[in-house]
């Protein structure tokens, strides 16, 4: 079986990173990958990685693709060498419409950088957990320090009419013990467009702190969720996109979405890392050696990874699942949660995220919120209502 052609690529341009959050997959999960990993990709892989791209998308006659950037650290990369390899992608995948994203802890941003994103329309995630005081408590140096000051000092640069430009918004892993709407109100505070809240990575043998006690009962991320989507619901909807919140709506509605980590589609999704191997995911790190695949752009095509077990797994929707994510009423929002969070040493990836019950209790709370607002808009009650059920 081969599953379906790869039009999203994330390219991992620097291993290391400048920060040494707490709940790392890459410092502080076990994973070791980064020790012998080149600290930047060369521009002979660069060319190779373009080139290859090239090769796949016409072969499958693919005219639209996604790329984006992380680490470690992108920004490490330096702006001589992206402006380098934006130029060796754009002329090797002349013809292609190319989505240009990058996601960054903010720390190197200038008004060099901006000025070389706002040349190419890329598109920039700041990555944030909130105020100071949250932010700091896992988001710290490798000298143990906070960066939250650090951070907002340099989103002077996107305020600009260039930075307004190809700012999208803040990615924030979601800290349990924090206060939810102060989170997602300093968040709105700084011009977001986009909110991207994360559940911190965890699975079946390495569990959140805060689903220790009793992870199959206890919901503390959608406790936490749950208020931030009843105010957004009512006052920030078309004005600032929550996309885990959007996203079960469009489930619900009948829609595909489009995150990897909910529904049951097809993931096209493939990682490059700096020395030309081409992995899974890349947070599946967080599981070490999961990432894996055996595969370099040297030696294989990306229509070779097509073939590969763990890229086909992720085409296979509700085939891949446990028995219990199958029988599920909300299979076809939640998909069984996301990949790297149902990992256990006895199944494999067949198994309930870690994150079910809290999942459940939010799809379920937003399903019933906007039942509610539908009847309201129409005192009558709507011909059919969320999830296809009438009345």
């Amino acid at each position: 079986m081969k599953g379906i052609p790869i039009s999203s690529y994330v390219v991992q341009l620097a291993s290391r990173c400048n920060l040494n959050c707490s709940y790392c997959y890459v410092y502080n999960m076990g994973d070791q990958s980064w020790r012998t990993m080149p600290h930047f990709m060369s521009t002979e892989i660069v060319s190779l990685t373009a080139s290859r791209i090239y090769e796949h998308c016409k072969i499958h006659d693919l005219d639209e693709i996604f790329v984006s950037f992380h680490g470690g650290e992108p920004l490490l990369y330096g702006t001589s060498r992206m402006r380098n390899l934006l130029v060796r992608f754009s002329q090797a995948l002349k013809g292609i419409k190319t989505h240009w994203g990058l996601q960054t802890n903010g720390l190197l941003l200038d008004e060099e950088w901006i000025r070389l994103f706002a040349e190419y329309d890329l598109k920039v995630g700041i990555s944030l957990d909130g105020p100071a005081k949250v932010n700091d408590r896992s988001r710290v140096d490798h000298q143990g320090a906070g960066t939250h000051s650090r951070v907002i000092g340099n989103l002077r640069h996107l305020q600009s009419a260039e930075g307004q430009r190809v700012f999208t918004g803040c990615l924030t892993v979601i800290d349990p013990d924090s206060d939810p709407l102060e989170v997602f109100r300093h968040l709105v505070a700084l011009n977001s467009k986009v909110i991207d809240f994360l559940l911190p990575h965890a699975n079946w043998e390495n569990l959140p702190p805060s689903k220790c006690h009793d992870p199959y009962v206890m919901t503390p991320f959608a406790d936490w969720l749950i208020p931030i989507f009843d105010e957004w619901f009512e006052h920030f909807s078309g004005k600032v996109e929550i996309r885990i919140f959007e996203e079960i709506m469009e489930h619900l509605a009948g829609g595909t979405g489009s995150l990897e980590s909910l529904g049951i589609q097809p993931v096209s999704l493939i990682f490059v890392a700096p020395n030309g191997d081409i992995e899974a995911v890349d947070t599946l790190k967080s599981i070490p050696g999961q990432q894996v695949l055996g595969m370099n752009l040297v030696t294989h095509s990306f229509d070779d990874v097509q073939a590969h077990p763990k890229y086909v797994m992720r085409q296979m929707g509700a085939n891949s699942l446990a028995d219990s994510c199958r029988l599920c009423p909300i299979l076809e929002t939640c998909g069984g949660g996301y990949f790297p969070h149902r990992w256990s040493k006895a199944n494999g990836f067949r198994n309930p995220s870690v994150y079910c019950s809290d999942l459940m209790k939010l799809i379920l709370h937003i399903r019933a919120r906007v039942r509610h607002q539908l009847h309201i808009a129409s005192p009558e009650g709507p011909e059919c209502c969320v999830n296809g059920e009438n009345g």
